[in-house]
Formats: C-alpha cells, sequence, structure tokens
C-alpha cells in the first residue's frame, strides 16, 4: 500500500473512495485473532493466566492496532461528513 501511495492518497489527502473504508476490516480482524490466540492458544492451555501482566504485554499489540483502526476509521468518516 505504501508503494502506490494508498494512505497518502485516500487517508491524509483530497481522494475519496467508499472502498478506503474496506482499510477498517484488518484492524477488527486481527484484533478478534488476537483475542481468539490469547484466550483460547494461551490462556485455555495454562501457558499464561488470565488478566496477569503477560496477558496485557501480548494483547498490547493488538490493541494498538485497534487503536490505529480507530483513528483511521474516524479520518474517514469525517471525510464523508457533509
Amino acid at each position: 500500500m505504501k508503494s502506490i501511495n494508498y494512505f497518502d492518497e485516500f487517508i491524509h489527502g483530497d481522494k475519496k473512495s467508499p472502498a478506503s473504508f474496506a482499510l477498517i476490516c484488518p484492524g477488527v480482524a486481527s484484533m478478534i485473532f488476537g483475542m481468539f490466540f490469547i484466550n483460547f492458544g494461551l490462556v485455555f492451555n495454562g501457558i499464561i493466566d488470565k488478566y496477569s501482566i503477560m496477558y496485557f504485554a501480548f494483547m498490547l499489540p493488538f490493541m494498538f492496532i485497534q487503536y490505529k483502526t480507530i483513528i483511521y476509521f474516524f479520518k474517514l468518516k469525517k471525510k464523508f461528513s457533509l
């Protein structure tokens, strides 16, 4: 996406495309995958304890992706607002 200047044109630039909202899907999907991985893969199998320091350490990257997804969503929503 960087090689075709997607972010510069559709997120930060003036171009509008409803298809640019597809950027939100991978962010949401990664958070869902992360929750399954942490809870069913690590907690359920006894590798880490739920709500421990390691639990939140594993969750941090997924939380960051979700945060960035929310920021981009509101940027796109603002672009399409009247």
